[in-house]
């Protein structure tokens, strides 16, 4: 439920988007951060807050560079899943197991998507890096 309450309340940021798609790293962290605590302030929800205000100082002494790594760890990791996703099918489709060839097609789909997801975050970089 407050899943989809945050994808539904409008809110806009102190960098003047609507979204924080436009946003790349640091700033793009901050600004969900801020979105996120309008939502808790709109629902009420006081423990949500406090947490999302910690976050907020945290990601204060957020470093691009670092953001940078991380996506090329997640692109990695993704990479990595996606190779035994594709073993696990084959083996499945090997045994003719239906059930198993839907839950891998299915998990390389969205393994898939997050990859393309994720090299999307990371042009961003590319183009505003030196």
């Amino acid at each position: 439920m407050l899943t989809a309450l945050m994808f539904t309340i409008p809110v806009f940021n102190t960098f003047g988007f609507s979204s924080c798609s436009e946003l790349y790293g640091c700033e793009k962290k901050s600004c969900e951060i801020k979105r996120k605590i309008e939502v808790a302030k709109d629902i009420e929800n006081e423990h949500m807050y406090k947490g999302l205000k910690i976050a907020l100082k945290e990601v204060s002494r957020c470093k691009d560079e670092d953001v940078y790594k991380e996506i090329i760890d997640d692109i990695h990791e993704v990479k990595e899943d996606l190779l035994e996703y594709h073993n696990d099918l084959k083996e499945a489709q090997d045994g003719v197991d239906f059930y198993k060839i839907d839950k891998y097609k299915e998990k390389i789909n969205e393994g898939e998507e997050e990859l393309k997801s994720l090299q999307i975050e990371l042009s961003k970089f590319n183009v505003r890096l030196p």
